[in-house]
């Protein structure tokens, strides 16, 4: 089933409407993207790929904003650091355990840090997963929130 709705319609919609706009008040806007002006969108492709309900891998990358006609006019910056870490307000230890993550994180969402030949189970550092528990939501709870004289 082919998906009704796609992400790059909505960007397509607001480029069209852009250009019909401001043709009139400026020249040669019609021929421009987004009628000229500057559009600026935040986020990750990883983590802002379209929902497609029932979709296939295909249908979900063929509705994704790169195969749009706009693509080509769109400048992606990347960032390269992490500024919480360069704040001057976070210790050492910290900005390693930070830096530690965010590598790990990049490596999850790159595909290359499964624990199973299928690559279905993802590998969790030992400080961010739990040891088992005959009461896991409680343990869940106590980790959350580690005052435990609070929650009774």
């Amino acid at each position: 089933m082919k998906p009704q709705w796609q992400i790059s319609y909505v960007f397509e919609a607001l480029d069209k409407t852009l250009r019909d706009i401001l043709w009139v008040r400026y020249e040669n806007r019609s021929d421009k993207s987004f009628g000229g002006l500057t559009v600026v969108c935040g986020g990750g492709f990883p983590q802002i790929l379209p929902v497609i309900p029932k979709g296939t891998r295909a249908d979900i990358v063929d509705a994704s904003l790169n195969f749009s006609y706009l693509w080509p006019f769109f400048t992606i910056y990347e960032l390269k650091q992490n500024m919480r870490l360069c704040n001057g307000k976070v210790s050492d230890y910290e900005t390693d355990k930070i830096a530690t993550f965010d590598k790990w994180l990049l490596q999850v969402g790159n595909g290359s840090f499964y624990d199973d030949t299928n690559k279905e189970l993802i590998k969790l550092p030992f400080d961010v997963s739990m040891k088992s528990s005959n009461d896991p939501i409680r343990s869940i709870i106590v980790a959350v929130y580690p005052s435990p004289t609070k929650l009774q």
